[in-house]
């Protein structure tokens, strides 16, 4: 078996892993979400409603990088881009099936910007803090 080092390889499975763990975690704090809002002293706060979306959908980002990078044990802020990466992609594509957004098209390079960014410290943090 060769080591991921020496290869110039990427493997596809570490990405999955953490774009599955970051899927997994945006949908229950989805649920969570969506169950707070209907508190009354929180609805009253619609203001923050898309800050904390953007928080948590950052923080999602963060964990595929670090799971992704973790699973593949090297070259971590690669694996982290692309784990953020395919997160932003599964999420546009899952939104694209919701028939009416809760946020703005205009949004979209929020969202990217964040899964870039998000995934790559992720990736780098999970490599930097290796058990």
């Amino acid at each position: 078996m060769t080591d991921q080092n020496e290869s110039g390889s990427l493997s596809l499975v570490p990405v999955l892993i953490g774009t599955g763990y970051a899927v997994a975690a945006s949908l229950g704090i989805s649920i969570l979400l969506v169950l707070l809002t209907q508190l009354p002293k929180i609805s009253e706060y619609h203001s923050m409603n898309m800050t904390v979306v953007h928080t948590a959908y950052g923080l999602c980002s963060v964990g595929a990088g670090w799971a992704a990078a973790r699973r593949a044990g090297a070259k971590g802020w690669i694996y982290g881009l692309l784990a953020g990466l395919s997160f932003y992609l599964v999420t546009i594509a899952i939104g694209y099936f919701v028939p009416e957004p809760a946020y703005t098209v205009t949004t979209w390079w929020k969202k990217l910007t964040y899964a870039v960014i998000g995934g790559t410290v992720g990736g780098i943090s999970g490599i930097a803090w290796k058990e």
